[in-house]
């Protein structure tokens, strides 16, 4: 099986939004059983967090996994994963919270992190703005 293997500068990208969105208080990314990273549930039940993501990669399919992150709800009435870009009631596209969030004191870290892979900040700013670009 072939796996698409994206580029450098997108996997670093992606590692800040999930960090940014705050994925990791519901997914685990470390290898179940790994004792120098256990989870960290937001809850007691560890049973009720999200699906582990470490094998994601093998995993999921990766022609609907944009579609899934931007819009769960619609996709899978009642799941307990959150709507992170709502659709604009005007445009029905999506929106994203980090384009005013990027500019941020709470965020200023992400912001650094991610100028490098940017021509400026305005560009960034434009990405932080597009949920397609961001979940694609």
């Amino acid at each position: 099986m072939q796996h698409f293997t994206p580029p450098p500068a997108n996997v670093a990208i992606g590692r800040e939004v999930f960090s940014m969105l705050r994925c990791a208080q519901c997914h685990v990314t470390a290898p179940v059983g790994d004792p120098s990273n256990p989870p960290i549930p937001n809850i007691a039940d560890t049973t009720s967090l999200a699906p582990n993501l470490t094998l994601a990669k093998i995993r999921l399919r990766h022609d609907w996994i944009d579609e899934w992150i931007r819009r769960p709800a619609e996709m899978i009435p009642g799941t307990r994963m959150p709507t992170n870009f709502p659709r604009d009631a005007a445009t029905g596209g999506y929106q994203s919270p980090l384009a005013n969030a990027i500019d941020t004191p709470n965020f200023a870290a992400h912001k650094a992190a991610l100028l490098p892979y940017f021509r400026n900040e305005d560009e960034l700013r434009l990405t932080m703005k597009d949920a397609n670009a961001l979940t694609g």
